[in-house]
């Protein structure tokens, strides 16, 4: 099963988020067989 994965970030964020492979997780839990509706992204990032 695989579900939406919702990202909130900035610019200055995501493209943190995209040189640590923080997408690229989020895109693997988005598969897990338990996750039912979808996969939120937050950040610690200042």
């Amino acid at each position: 099963m695989k579900v939406p994965v919702v990202i909130y970030a900035n610019e200055n964020l995501l493209q943190k988020m995209i040189s640590n492979r923080t997408l690229e997780q989020a895109v693997n839990v988005s598969t897990l067989s338990g996750v039912l509706k979808q996969v939120v992204v937050l950040s610690y990032f200042l």
